[in-house]
């Protein structure tokens, strides 16, 4: 995981962390190591808003498998999606943080689109028929899961509190995988 967001702000700069995340997803996409950077075994140093994890290159692990149907009865696996850049999005219809950000993320999706990035929705604690009024709404242009009991959450509970809604995961292509027992700390910010 490149990074994760919890919205613990106010709605006025709900958008910046989304921006930061966006331009992070494709720096982080196009981005390598000169060769002195790789051998001092320095990471990227990036200025990011508090509430903003950023975990160092050796540090980051695949994003989970993530299944499941999605508001549009279709089904879908993150794996189809193995190597690209994915903004993934926590979000509900209930949730006033969430009508504040979606905007910003749907402009992010259309904006990013070309440049390889997806985004993701998943759609916790919430009614299918009040989620796709949501998403017809801001004219979501990406898919959402549907998670009404939080189950597809549970895969990020190492990354995102599953409890803060919304939360953000970009997963960059250029992820390592790690052992599942392996104590793992963000960078502190």
């Amino acid at each position: 995981m490149l990074l994760s967001t919890t919205d613990q702000m106010s709605p006025t700069y709900a958008a910046v962390p989304l921006v930061l995340i966006a331009l992070l997803a494709w720096k982080a996409a196009t981005w390598s190591p000169t060769e002195a950077q790789t051998e001092a075994g320095s990471a990227v140093s990036t200025s990011v808003e508090p509430g903003t994890d950023v975990y160092p290159v050796g540090d980051r692990d695949q994003a989970p498998e993530l299944e499941g149907t999605t508001l549009d009865g279709e089904a879908f696996a993150l794996s189809d999606w193995a190597g690209e850049v994915v903004v993934i999005n926590v979000w509900g219809s209930w949730c006033v943080p969430c009508r504040t950000e979606t905007p910003e993320l749907v402009r992010l999706a259309n904006d990013y689109a070309d440049q390889g990035v997806r985004f993701l929705g998943i759609n916790i604690r919430d009614n299918s028929a009040a989620a796709r009024s949501f998403e017809d709404r801001f004219k979501v242009p990406y898919p959402s899961l549907e998670d009404p009991n939080g189950q597809l959450l549970l895969a990020f509970r190492d990354v995102i509190p599953t409890s803060v809604v919304p939360s953000t995961v970009v997963s960059t292509a250029a992820v390592t995988s790690r052992p599942a027992s392996s104590d793992r700390s963000p960078t502190p910010r």
